[in-house]
């Protein structure tokens, strides 16, 4: 009977070292059929199953480093071509204006028989003429502003890939066949993409005409895929240390032994090498873990290395949050500089009126009319009020998809068809105003064919702003 006993223990201390490893392992759920309401919460919890891969293999982060270096050098080049644009553009408005100013300052002069002023008159007219000539070709050279939007918009679309790439959205969604998986098919599918993309960001444009290609300085590349350092470097490294000390608790967790009564001989010394630990021990390191967790789960939503796969709550926070402050930074600085032209036009209208009154000065009304054309002109180069309603759509449009997606619970959150919905919508949203950019410019290269050369900058712009734009309001169903 004794030896019985002994035979019966030495096999049931090391079975119950691995039940209770088992029953307590974290991945390990249980729960009583007759509790409904927490059978219900068990599910939903167990539904919210982590679709993407911890991590990017080697072959699709070398993609990305490719993708956002293209994507960094379509960014700079579309700001200087556009700087350009609006330079050359503002320079031929204000020679118009310094000629029609010139003739009414010399046409005055001719009525005080001013003779001195003739050699100077001759010099200065053929200056801002042959001025106006230079400005003209230079335009005509560069092609600053066909050129600008389209590597904008390029550069938009291929961002929105690199996001839908980070998200496993659309085509680059890990399919599931027979039960095997296929990990490699969004590397592919993102290769493919690329290569597309590099084909059409030339398209329509005389792009392969210019430097495209050639190597460009460091700070062009501003997401640190080639050197530099993360602006939040100092919370990596905290998530980092995070998480290194959550893998040990794990880890310790997993492989406990819980440390025998005292006094118990009987009681099975463990695994060799595995570390004992008592109940009060344990449950400690228990809530050491979850307060790690919780912190860890509040750090993801901070820190954003450009390259990690993104979860929907990710999305949200480092894609359409930071889009939605963009665009609520622009619309008061577009709505200020409107304000401040129109108070400008408002000024050459009181002038004009003011000069017609006065009689002797009735010659200088071309100067002020002269002023609110080339006013009225810059506007709608600048296109202020159809910015301002583009971003402010924009900024609708997020914010109703944001509230549609903290509306579901857990379980639908959780669900592919919700993601798919959240991300294309949200890019789509943001391709609202890329798709302005591409119409701009093909209607400019268009209207500049049509027209066959000259000076054709403020019809273009005019008639383009003139077309206006309807609302573009997209949102969840």
């Amino acid at each position: 009977m004794e030896k019985l006993r002994e035979t019966t223990s030495e096999q049931l201390n090391p079975m119950s070292h691995i039940y209770s490893i088992l029953l307590s392992h974290s991945m390990f759920h249980g729960a009583n059929v007759a509790d409904i309401e927490g059978v219900k919460m068990l599910v939903q919890n167990l539904v919210k199953l982590d679709r993407l891969p911890k991590e990017n293999t080697v072959e699709s982060l070398e993609l990305l480093q490719q993708a956002w270096s293209k994507h960094d050098i379509a960014v700079y080049l579309s700001g200087q071509y556009l700087m350009l644009s609006k330079v050359l553009y503002a320079m031929i408005l204000f020679v118009g204006i310094a000629t029609v100013t010139c003739t009414t300052a010399f046409a005055d002069a001719d009525r005080r028989d001013l003779e001195s002023v003739t050699d100077l008159r001759e010099h200065l007219v053929f200056s801002l003429a042959m001025a106006n000539t230079v400005l003209l070709l230079a335009v005509k050279f560069y092609n600053p502003t066909v050129r600008g939007n389209q590597l904008r918009a390029s550069a938009a679309t291929l961002e929105s890939i690199i996001w839908q790439f980070r998200a496993r959205i659309g085509p680059f969604t890990v399919p599931h066949h027979s039960g095997l998986s296929q990990p490699s098919q969004p590397t592919t599918a993102l290769r493919v993409a690329l290569v597309d993309w590099h084909t059409s960001v030339v398209g329509g444009t005389d792009l392969l005409q210019t430097s495209l290609e050639r190597e460009y300085p460091d700070k062009v590349h501003v997401h640190c895929q080639f050197k530099g350092t993360l602006s939040q470097i100092d919370e990596f490294h905290e998530a980092a240390r995070v998480d290194r000390e959550l893998s040990k608790l794990t880890r310790q967790l997993a492989t406990r032994v819980i440390r025998p009564p005292q006094g118990d001989e009987e009681a099975a010394p463990g695994e060799e090498g595995a570390p004992m630990v008592d109940d009060r021990e344990e449950e400690l390191l228990k809530k050491r873990r979850t307060e790690l967790e919780a912190k860890q789960q509040d750090m993801r939503f901070l820190l954003d290395d450009h390259q990690s796969p993104v979860r929907p709550g990710e999305y949200v926070q480092f894609r359409l949050l930071v889009a939605r402050k963009k665009f609520q930074r622009k619309i008061p600085q577009c709505y200020a500089w409107r304000r401040f032209w129109e108070l400008i036009l408002t000024v050459c209208a009181v002038a004009s009126s003011t000069l017609s009154y006065l009689g002797s000065m009735a010659h200088w009304v071309a100067v002020s009319s002269a002023t609110a054309a080339a006013v009225t002109s810059w506007v709608s180069h600048d296109e202020l009020a159809r910015r301002i309603e583009l971003h402010s759509n924009a900024v609708r449009s997020i914010d109703d998809l944001i509230w549609w997606w903290r509306s579901l619970d857990d379980a639908e959150r959780a669900n592919h068809a919700c993601i798919t919905k959240l991300i294309e919508t949200g890019e789509s949203i943001l391709a609202t105003e890329r798709i302005s950019w591409i119409a701009a410019a093909k209607g400019e290269d268009k209207d500049a064919d049509d027209s066959g050369g000259g000076d054709r900058t403020a019809d273009l712009q005019t008639r383009r702003s003139g077309g206006g734009m309807g609302r573009s309001k997209i949102a969840p169903e």
